[in-house]
């Protein structure tokens, strides 16, 4: 990780029961206008926020995510090789027999292209509980073992994801992009074996064995959510309608 990732103005609970669909998405909008109410750089002044103490838990270990000023999320601070996973508490799990909507605001600095990795929404119910964190690099700490023939049951459990990805992986150690545009926004299931897809191109001994993942209203560079750089000094609105549905993720 580069840069800071920060969220606020979150409504409910990170943990869930079972799984989820889509019924209706505002995926990704940008803020036509900002205001900001307090002296400092624009990544410390989201259009609106809500006190946030007493809400969240970082895991015991292997997470560098804090609450700033009382209304701020930061999932990484702004320097290299960082990760982070921020949970809300156990107290604050929803009830999915009913529908629900929920809002934020997300900042993913001003890099531009030159940006690392990214961050995710997640939900889930994973034994681990609020220690729930999985890989590094493409897997954003959400995803299973980026690499061929690797776990496929690495990633956070009985979750449900929203993936805001600022780098494309498709070469060199990982292809977990290779069926996307650069910067996208997609969801998926980190815990199902089927979200991840192992693949050979070409033939011994000049073959190249890789994993991709699905990425689930993307996939084939169709219905992009995002076509452009997230990384571009703008708070961005994310929420909606999600609906819930019976049996098992």
């Amino acid at each position: 990780m580069k840069k800071s990732k920060i969220f606020t103005r979150i409504t409910f609970s990170f943990l869930i029961i079972m799984g989820l669909i889509f019924s209706s998405l505002q995926w990704l909008d940008p803020v036509e206008s900002i205001k900001v109410e307090a002296a400092g750089p624009l990544e410390d002044n989201p259009p609106s926020s809500i006190i946030l103490d007493g809400l969240f838990t970082t895991p015991s270990t292997g997470s560098n995510s804090s609450i700033i000023n009382s209304h701020l999320v930061s999932v990484t601070p702004g320097t290299t090789n960082q990760k982070g996973a921020i949970w809300s508490i156990d107290d604050l799990k929803m009830d999915l027999t009913k529908d629900f909507t929920a809002s934020m605001y997300l900042y993913f600095g001003n890099n531009g292209a030159n940006v690392a990795d990214g961050m995710a929404f997640v939900m889930h119910n994973d034994s681990r509980g609020v220690n729930a964190i999985a890989k590094s690099g493409a897997s954003l700490w959400v995803w299973a073992d980026e690499g061929y023939n690797g776990s496929k049951t690495s990633g956070i459990q009985k979750s449900f994801a929203v993936e805001f990805d600022t780098y494309k992986n498709d070469g060199e150690s990982s292809y977990f992009d290779t069926n996307v545009n650069d910067d996208h926004v997609a969801w998926g299931y980190p815990g199902k074996a089927d979200t991840y897809i192992d693949y050979s191109i070409g033939v011994w001994p000049v073959q190249s064995n890789r994993r991709t993942m699905k990425h689930n209203n993307v996939d084939g560079n169709t219905g992009v959510q995002y076509p452009g750089l997230l990384s571009n000094g703008t708070w961005r609105k994310f929420g909606g309608l999600l609906k819930y549905l019976m049996g098992k993720r």
